[in-house]
């Protein structure tokens, strides 16, 4: 810890005296000389470094024929900071309060000061800081704590704590501070395609909080109490892109969708997202006279539909009977379709529309 160091140089006309020096150190606090070195004639001078202790120092350096000393010397030992409590990485939770400390020692006192970001002194409308001073010997402990006064306005962010005095300055390790909340809403929901078995949604995350989450997909159907839940997992980009839910999506029906978003923040911190309305509607269909082209033992049965649909249900049924040959048929509404004729019978044809398109409000 201590800067200050103190050499004596022996004169010229001693450097070439062929017995061994030895080379002893006093000051005013200890009675006796400390011996500090021995050298060999070639050695012309002596240091002692770290000195730990102010006043007046004193050399003396001998050999078998005897000894000598120089005149006190004046010395004042300072020291550059030294880290004592370094800081560490911490999470706090949104509503917990930060309190952490650093320490140093050093002489004469060292001032300190922190660093939010590399660059800042933390906000004062935000942070408290607190030093206080006590003596260790010669030297000065200053410990210091930083604290917020703002909960609401804490940031995650990186803090450094830095001593400073007339000799030097030291800084402790950078903490990272991991401030976890619940997450936010999601956003911009929004209904990307309707069919008759599965809606097509997409949204965009929010904040994590600091924290892992995932997202429930919550829908309900009009005249249903009971609220129908999918959980999606979590994904690490921003935008969760496309998720389907499949469930049988019925005509003239409202339904209600809504995201939510969960982390593990205290009792699993759960937020709301927006959400969605949307009444599935039956426009007007109108099927045209059918034509009908017989072939050897087939009949080839083209017709047009107007009006957007879904898909839609062909039957063809022995007239009077319940001998019918069905066939699920999808959009596109221009439709052919080639059915087995049975000799010498009646038949019915029919086409049932199951489900048009749905609108989103």
């Amino acid at each position: 810890m201590g800067t200050a160091v103190l050499t004596f140089i022996l004169p010229e006309d001693q450097h070439d005296n062929p017995i061994m020096y030895s080379y002893y150190w006093k000051y005013p606090a200890v009675r006796d000389w400390m011996n500090s070195t021995q050298s060999s004639q070639s050695v012309s001078s002596d240091t002692l470094s770290p000195i730990l202790h102010d006043g007046q120092w004193q050399c003396m350096v001998g050999n078998l024929i005897g000894n000598g000393t120089i005149s006190q010397v004046d010395i004042t030992a300072n020291a550059i900071p030294s880290t004592l409590q370094d800081l560490k990485d911490t999470t706090i939770l949104v509503n917990e309060t930060l309190n952490t400390s650093c320490s140093f020692t050093a002489k004469p006192v060292s001032t300190i000061t922190w660093i939010y970001n590399m660059s800042e002194e933390p906000d004062p409308t935000i942070f408290s800081v607190e030093s206080t001073d006590r003596s260790d010997g010669p030297y000065t402990i200053t410990s210091s704590t930083i604290s917020d006064i703002n909960r609401k306005k804490t940031t995650s962010g990186y803090y450094i704590c830095k001593a400073e005095n007339i000799v030097g300055e030291m800084m402790t390790r950078t903490m990272t501070l991991n401030i976890q909340c619940p997450p936010s809403p999601p956003s911009a929901l929004r209904l990307l395609d309707i069919k008759a078995v599965s809606i097509t949604i997409h949204w965009t995350a929010g904040f994590n909080g600091g924290l892992e989450q995932w997202f429930t997909v919550l829908y309900q159907a009009e005249g249903f109490a009971i609220q129908h839940e999918d959980e999606v997992n979590s994904r690490p980009d921003i935008s969760l892109g496309d998720v389907v839910i499949n469930k049988t999506i019925l005509p003239n029906t409202e339904y209600l969708i809504q995201i939510k978003a969960t982390n593990y923040f205290k009792d699993d911190a759960v937020v709301y997202g927006g959400s969605v309305t949307f009444r599935t509607l039956v426009k007007a269909v109108f099927i045209d006279d059918p034509e009908i082209t017989l072939l050897d033992n087939t009949a080839e049965i083209h017709f047009l539909i107007s009006g957007p649909l879904t898909h839609i249900i062909e039957q063809n049924c022995v007239k009077d009977t319940n001998i019918c040959d069905e066939a699920n048929i999808t959009v596109p509404n221009d439709s052919k379709h080639i059915w087995p004729l049975r000799q010498c019978v009646i038949f019915d044809f029919t086409v049932e529309v199951i489900l048009a398109d749905a609108e989103a409000r």
